[in-house]
């Protein structure tokens, strides 16, 4: 029974010129009838219920026609329709009775049977490999190949690099041109490939081979997200569980299929057999394919009238179906949609790791030979394949009884599909060596039970947002793939010696860890409830909701700062440049420098070497307090202008201020090269006071241009955009810094670079940005009307408000800000200008490999920061906490953990890999401040809040210029470990400390001299009587 949708037949009859003053005219006027039946898709012998039931609601609306007249019309309808539709009449509105066609197979089942091939296809071309390179290996061969356990672990994963890389373009691409174009393509270029691989091992070697399998990858990135477009334009809803487990458990078969038919092939006509035998039914499928597929029963040339029309009906697909529009965000910020992408990453993990070792394990642990080989390891798929059948009709069976909730249901089957194979594979690390039979038995079971999650998390999908199951899919196998190629090379950094049980029971410990922390993530946070995106609102306004004026002024701002804050991290990694040794200097360059306190030893050979434009270029021997007091420079400058820098703002724009701030620092960085070659480093500690005096104006002026574009309701998210340049800013810029030193252009060239960026982002601000919505001169009326109604305040009203200087400094908010930004700045300079100089000399990184690792960690900053200002958000619009304690939570978590990090980090072993790890983790959450105490000011004072910004923003870094200095004093041996650990205690404990005061004196309460006092009002109000009185007008 399906109800007949009004709003499309309504919508079409809107455009055309027809009315009527009754709905009886609309019965009886068989034009008007047949223009409705014309504008609407569907069969012809349809047409006339559908055409009644749209009057009849009309009817019902309006209530004037007869219900006798209804019924009799009603039953002369259905004397005409087709036997398979009913109309009826009931209080809900106009139904019809869509009965199943006749015939008990059709053409939808010739199209999940095809379907069900390209699956078994697509799987056993994805996992031939993993038994062929056994054969392939096979050291009694003497055509065989010498590629050890690693190398066999790069072919087996490369599958998967470009695997990942099509998975969500391919969900829109499926929707744009259909998913049997795409999905024959995959299977034809995997066939093409498969045929190739045996010609490209011998002439190519593993690299090629590895192409190959790239290649295939990339072609199977299409195969589900248009499989799940098809299964949606071809599968009734009531027959969805069972061709639709039908369908996916191809999967399975074909790998089991593959894995049994590898063996018997590579025994008696020799492993190319298996890529030829492939390749060759691949091309089979998709010749039949070309013939018997289609891109939706609308397009079937062979489907019959009835047999389309109940599947339209079925799947509401009745009439024109309006395009909806992807809610990247609201998916992307959905804690339930990330608990999918952490079970699928669990499940591949498990999944592949088993799919690609076992063969291996099969032969190294338990010597069985490569024909018994093929059968036992295909056995446990087998038993997936035949274990999917009677776990979907018990899930079906459960809801059918609702003895469970549809997500206690889906959390069961996961449960069984994760929770079970875990289990199994600890018992299977204490299998002894040589017990055939139990090592098998409990691989069936392990990989039998993984069958659970096809009707566990992989239907959540369809449950949360059936509109959007195909781009869920796409995001969620896309980052679960991308694990899948980290497994099989993890389990070969695990197993160096593969014959080992111990190094294959580790293998199998990870495995088992992961598939129960995934699965209880998603019993956690999973859910399969309708999410409230899945229907979007109709009519909504694009402006508010759409791309606008306003992010572009974000975006630029977002540069603006990322430019700064990289000009002023490189001038860490660049002084190890200028003041690089002899020996090492002689790698870098390839050629002699001269070396000297001022370069007074450097010779000039014509006008390029005096202006630094060409090698050799000058080293400067400068010690470790010369360069500490060059980098402090900067900040002498910087905290100058702070205060008075806000008031700029307000009196002559913030974006000329901006604009003037960027050119200027481009002009100081584009001569700071001379400077440093022809004053030495005093002219160069000038030059960097100049540039901090000018990026004084930076912040403030920010601030005051988000305070006008930015609307409340927006203002968290488009403000954590803008201070992600504060991470990505570093992340480009130690890098970059790195590789440009290190290039032909030498050091000079950094300076340079920057000189040059600079002076372009300036000029973006110049032109393209305003200092209100209202003197953009391309901003639309209605955003406009937008922002300024959701700020609540016009620019008048803004600049006749005066400070209030004495409450601002008497409030205890303020302090408490001023003393987290102090710590905030201090442990930002820290690791900014020493922490390059720290895997210089004390881990020994080279000038080109310092700047990316000194960089990493602040990429993970930059993508925590989106994660922290999410959650802080739904920490307050869920009223979990006070905006207060979301507040102090926020910047607890980001200075607690850089305190604890930093500790951590004095004590760590001297291995790169855990100090780089440890920097990570402690960036990666220092990022919460910006969900802290970077917003408090807003909140505490919206009006003032650019001042708030540049009064803390003025003493945390006069504070913090004396970072570099204390440092100093303390690193008398840049080399001593026991020195830099005096460093990271020194910055801990004001972490501590500022903290500390934050939580007793922090609040986010707005101070009651954010608003002026109010004008008394003294119009006369008889005045405005007559304007009120509108009677008789």
């Amino acid at each position: 029974m399906v109800f007949v949708s009004e709003r499309a037949l309504t919508s079409k009859c809107q455009n055309s010129e027809a009315t009527f003053e009754t709905p009886l005219h609309f019965f009886y006027s068989t034009n008007v009838i047949s223009l409705i039946l014309n504008m609407v898709d569907i069969d012809k012998k349809a047409r006339p219920a559908l055409a009644f039931a749209f009057a009849v609601q009309i009817q019902k609306k309006r209530k004037k026609a007869s219900q006798s007249i209804a019924v009799r019309t009603a039953a002369a309808v259905n004397a005409r329709a087709t036997p398979h539709i009913k109309v009826k009449m009931s209080e809900e509105g106009v139904t019809q009775d869509v009965k199943k066609p006749r015939s008990a197979l059709g053409v939808r089942h010739a199209q999940c049977v095809m379907l069900f091939f390209a699956l078994v296809l697509a799987f056993a071309m994805r996992v031939n490999m993993s038994m062929a390179i056994v054969a392939m290996t096979d050291k009694t061969k003497e055509d065989s190949f010498g590629w050890s356990m690693q190398t066999q672990s790069v072919i087996l994963s490369s599958f998967f690099w470009g695997y990942v890389v099509l998975q969500i373009p391919a969900g829109e691409l499926a929707a744009r041109y259909g998913g049997m174009l795409l999905i024959t393509a995959c299977i034809a270029i995997n066939s093409a490939v498969s045929l190739l691989i045996p010609i490209g091992s011998h002439y190519g070697g593993w690299q090629l081979v590895c192409a190959c399998r790239v290649v295939q990858g990339l072609s199977q990135g299409f195969l589900y997200p248009s499989m799940h477009n098809l299964i949606g334009k071809w599968v009734p809803l009531e027959e969805k569980s069972r061709l639709g487990t039908l369908i996916y458990a191809g999967g399975q078969f074909g790998t089991a299929l593959q894995l049994m038919a590898s063996g018997f092939l590579a025994e008696y006509w020799g492993w190319p057999a298996i890529f030829y035998v492939n390749g060759t039914l691949g091309a089979v499928w998709t010749v039949i394919y070309v013939f018997l597929g289609a891109d939706s029963p609308q397009a079937s040339r062979m489907i019959s009238a009835e047999e389309r029309l109940y599947i339209q009906t079925s799947l509401g697909h009745v009439g024109v179906q309006k395009k909806l529009k992807t809610p990247w965000k609201k998916i992307w910020t959905s804690l339930s949609f990330i608990s999918l992408i952490v079970v699928h990453c669990g499940q591949n993990w498990g999944f592949w790791t088993l799919m690609t070792e076992i063969p291996s394990y099969m032969s190294q642990v338990l010597g069985v030979d490569i024909k018994a080989n093929g059968l036992m390891s295909a056995l446990p798929y087998l038993a997936m394949y035949l274990c999917s059948f009677p776990l979907g009709f018990m899930s079906d069976y459960i809801l059918k009884k609702k003895w469970l909730s549809i997500t206690a249901c889906r959390k069961l089957s996961n449960s069984i599909g994760l929770f079970g194979p875990a289990v199994a594979l600890v018992g299977l690390s204490y299998v002894p060596a040589g017990n055939i039979t139990l090592a098998v038995a409990l691989l069936t079971v392990v990989v039998g039970l993984n069958a659970g999650h096809y009707t566990g998390f992989l239907i959540v999908h369809i449950d949360m947002a059936p509109n959007f199951a195909g781009t869920l899919m796409g995001i969620t196998n896309c980052l679960a793939n991308g694990i899948s190629i980290i497994a099989p090379l993890a389990a070969g950094a695990i197993l160096k010696d593969e014959t080992d049980p111990n190094e294959w029971r580790k293998v199998f410990y990870v495995s088992s860890a992961i598939y129960i922390a995934a699965n209880v993530f998603f019993i956690i946070f999973g859910t399969s409830e309708r999410q409230e995106w899945n229907e979007p609102l109709e009519d909504s306004k694009v402006a508010p909701n759409g791309w606008g004026y306003r992010h572009q002024q974000c975006v630029i701002l977002f540069l603006c700062l990322t430019t700064c804050y990289s000009m002023r991290a490189c001038m860490g990694v660049s002084l190890v440049a200028m003041t690089t040794s002899s020996t090492t200097r002689a790698t870098i360059y390839n050629h002699t420098n001269l070396t000297s306190d001022n370069a007074s030893d450097y010779k000039v050979n014509g006008i390029l070497s005096a202006l630094l434009l060409t090698y050799p270029y000058p080293i400067f021997k400068w010690n470790k307090k010369t360069q500490d007091a060059i980098l402090a420079s900067f900040f002498w400058g910087y905290m100058v202008l702070q205060v008075p820098a806000g008031q700029l703002a307000h009196r002559v724009g913030a974006r000329r201020l901006l604009a003037a701030a960027l050119f200027v620092n481009a002009l100081v960085s584009f001569c700071l090269p001379w400077a440093a070659y022809y004053g030495g480093w005093a002219w160069v500690a000038v030059f960097r006071i100049k540039q901090g005096l000018s990026q004084a104006c930076i912040m403030p002026g920010m601030h005051t241009l988000l305070g006008k574009w930015t609307p409340l309701r927006e203002r968290s998210r488009l403000t954590a955009w803008v201070h992600g340049g504060h991470a990505l800013g570093p992340v480009l810029g130690l890098p970059v810094t790195g590789f440009i030193a290190s290039s032909s252009v030498g050091w000079p060239g950094v300076f340079r670079f920057y000189g040059v960026l600079a002076a372009l982002v300036g000029a973006l601000i110049w032109y393209l940005t305003a200092d209100t919505p209202a003197k953009h001169p391309n901003i639309s009326y209605s955003e406009k009307e937008y922002i300024e109604n959701d700020i609540g305040s016009s620019d008048d009203s803004q600049k006749a408000m005066s400070v209030p200087w004495r409450k601002i400094l008497s409030h205890r908010g303020m302090y408490a800000i001023v003393a987290a930004h102090i710590a905030q700045a201090w442990g930002q300079l820290i690791l900014y200008g020493e922490l390059p100089d720290f895997m210089d000399k004390v881990m020994g990184v080279n000038i080109k490999a310092n700047g990316m690792l000194t960089a990493l960690p602040f990429l993970v900053m930059w993508f925590t920061n989106f994660f922290f200002s999410w959650a802080a958000d739904k920490l307050i619009v869920k009223k979990i906490l006070s905006v207060t304690h979301t507040r102090k939570l926020a910047t607890s978590v980001g200075s607690l953990s850089a305190a604890i990090g930093l500790i951590v980090l004095a004590f760590v072993p001297k291995k790169l890999v855990i100090v780089e790890s440890v920097l990570v983790v402690l960036v990666g959450l220092k990022v919460a401040t910006h969900a802290g105490v970077y917003v408090n000011n807003i909140d505490i004072s919206p009006n003032f809040s650019g001042t708030l910004m540049s009064i803390s923003n003025f003493i945390s870094n006069l504070c913090a210029s004396l970072a570099p200095i204390v440092n100093a004093f303390i690193l008398t041996d840049v080399t001593s470990e026991y020195l830099w650990r005096k460093v990271f205690f020194v910055t801990a404990g004001i972490y501590f400390v500022s903290n500390l005061v934050y939580l007793i004196f922090g609040t986010a309460e707005r101070a009651e001299w954010n608003d002026p006092p109010q004008k008394k009002n003294t119009t006369n109000v008889e005045e405005c009587n007559p304007m009120l009185d509108t009677a008789g007008k």
